[in-house]
């Protein structure tokens, strides 16, 4: 019989390591996930600001006037 109860906890001890190594693995995921999608969001903002930049330009010509300096 204590061979039986020695079986069950050491199943129940293993079943709990790999759930928590699984838990591990899928927050690493969902982080490199996470990242990828806030590059992603970072660069249609840059995008969005220029596009914006353009427009205030085109209404307002004077400022896209540059100075010697910069060209």
């Amino acid at each position: 019989m204590p061979e039986n109860i020695l079986l069950v906890q050491v199943t129940l001890q293993a079943l709990s390591s790999l759930a928590i190594a699984g838990g591990l693995v899928y927050a690493a995921v969902q982080f490199r996930s996470q990242r990828k999608s806030q590059l992603v969001a970072n660069f249609s903002k840059l995008v969005e600001l220029q596009y914006h930049l353009r427009e205030l330009r085109v209404q307002n010509p004077s400022l896209a006037s540059v100075h010697a300096h910069d060209v």
